[in-house]
């Protein structure tokens, strides 16, 4: 069996280098696996168009075949995927999927392939929790593979990074233990991070509602107006719409504040 380990970061010693080296040994104990990792700014990755080939896409899509899952570490820069990933991913969109004439996109020669996706960011636990800091990469990561009929079987992040430079003993022993359950090639498809932020989504719009429907009874019965069906959609339209324009003020313009106050890096 054989992996390919992805690192997409500007160091290869950091600590989105230092993830993936702590997956690949767990994943390594096994002595079934063999696992090859490559350092993406090594290549000059670019498009390649009819009759002008890119040989270094050649090559890594070789690399790719070969593999029976890909692990992907990449940092969250600026909220999203590093460039290095970004650019990998719009190189090969043309290997990932087949093209209808109509345009339509289907799974192409990757499907059944499995992969795990590792990225790590500045924000803190209860930062990361509350602004979903490390969401934006792993989303992408997932929507152009399972696009392309790959099977996501795990997931990690690191946070709190701006000043570390060695991975926490916890955090190595959480990824040496997600190799080791990785390297079991019939281990379920995994959802469980992606179920968690859908969970956290659910109980915002649910807390949300309730906040909205309260403020709705309370102004009716303040203003002692009956209410009409087209009436009390309107006004918990403008409630909620209200409620959520606070909610991302303070996850856009207030984290911008926030930022300023955060240490330069040394």
């Amino acid at each position: 069996m054989r992996a390919l380990a992805i690192l997409a970061s500007h160091k290869q010693t950091g600590i989105s280098g230092q993830m993936l080296a702590a997956t690949t040994a767990g994943l390594t104990r096994d002595p079934a696996w063999e696992v090859e990792t490559i350092y993406l700014a090594d290549y000059q990755i670019g498009p390649d168009y009819p009759g002008h080939p890119n040989p270094v896409l050649r090559e890594l899509e070789k690399k790719l075949l070969a593999a029976d899952v890909w692990i992907i570490s990449s940092p969250t820069y600026l909220g999203n995927m590093s460039g290095q990933l970004k650019n990998f991913f719009d190189c090969f969109r043309r290997r990932f999927y087949r093209e209808e004439h109509t345009g339509r996109l289907f799974p192409g020669k990757f499907a059944g392939k499995r992969y795990v996706s590792l990225t790590s960011c500045y924000a803190g636990p209860i930062k990361n929790f509350i602004f979903r800091a490390s969401n934006p990469p792993l989303e992408q990561v997932d929507k152009v593979l399972l696009d392309a009929g790959l099977v996501k079987v795990g997931e990690a992040v690191q946070t709190g990074t701006r000043k570390m430079k060695e991975l926490p003993q916890a955090k190595v022993a959480e990824l040496t233990k997600l190799g080791q359950e990785i390297a079991n090639p019939h281990v379920k498809e995994r959802w469980t991070l992606t179920v968690f932020r859908y969970i956290v989504l659910f109980f915002t719009i649910a807390l949300v509602t309730l906040i909205t429907m309260g403020l709705q009874t309370w102004l009716f019965s303040f203003l002692a107006v009956a209410a009409t069906f087209w009436l009390s959609w309107a006004v918990f339209v403008v409630i909620f719409f209200a409620i959520l324009s606070v909610i991302l003020h303070i996850l856009t313009v207030m984290q911008h504040k926030f930022n300023k106050y955060w240490p330069e890096i040394p």
